[in-house]
């Protein structure tokens, strides 16, 4: 969304009437997408929340989520914007949960592309290096997921569905693309256990984020 347009639908609202830290959320968002090929639009969405919500004490927020998981310390390509191989690979898992039609379930976590590409043995091992010269030999019975920093409420849903046999991943080509089915309607190709340092939602990740750049307070 261009930030004028941006600026144009909450010009039409009162600031008391939009949360400032949904705004702040949004702004990051937009810069982890466009800070790259967008940075003026990025830096003038960023004049407009601040000065329209008097938040500029925690806009520094933005930067050090940047810094933090920028594009460039990235190491996967979080918004398929090369159209690399591997961004395909994790836009073919399937987009719908079985019995589920809400456009809000088709959102897939960089997890599942990433648990799907290890199913098709298409992971990168530049990016995801094995212990040793090869991987282990065998099919796999069981991935074992960590995350330091953190996972959240969504990967762990979709861990679960994967787990059901109502997300499917490592099928096919195209036999995810928007697949459904009822309970148990794929065979997983491995079970998967998730765990992390901690289970984020939004406010947690900003306090995080807020504790590791020495920002001030969100209030």
């Amino acid at each position: 969304m261009p930030p004028s347009y941006a600026c144009s639908i909450a010009s039409r609202h009162s600031a008391q009437a939009i949360d400032p830290v949904d705004a702040l959320r949004l702004l990051m968002l937009y810069a982890l997408r466009y800070e790259k090929s967008r940075p003026a639009n990025v830096a003038e969405l960023r004049r407009f929340v601040g000065e329209r919500f008097d938040m500029r004490g925690s806009l520094g927020l933005v930067d050090g989520l940047l810094a933090y998981a920028g594009a460039g310390v990235r190491a996967c390509d979080l918004f398929g914007a090369n159209a690399s191989v591997f961004s395909k690979l994790a836009g073919s898992v399937s987009r719908s949960v079985a019995g589920v039609q809400n456009v809000y379930t088709q959102h897939q976590p960089l997890l599942t592309g990433l648990l799907d590409a290890l199913a098709r043995g298409k992971l990168p091992r530049t990016t995801f290096p094995f212990v040793g010269a090869e991987p282990p030999p065998g099919k796999l019975s069981t991935v074992v997921v960590f995350i330091v920093g953190g996972l959240t409420f969504e990967e762990a849903a979709k861990v679960a569905a994967i787990n059901a046999g109502t997300l499917q991943v490592g099928g096919p080509a195209g036999a995810g693309a928007g697949g459904t089915g009822g309970a148990g309607a794929y065979a997983p190709p491995f079970r998967v256990v998730i765990g992390g340092t901690t289970v984020h939602n939004s406010k947690s990740f900003l306090a995080e984020l807020q504790r590791i750049s020495g920002d001030a307070d969100l209030t």
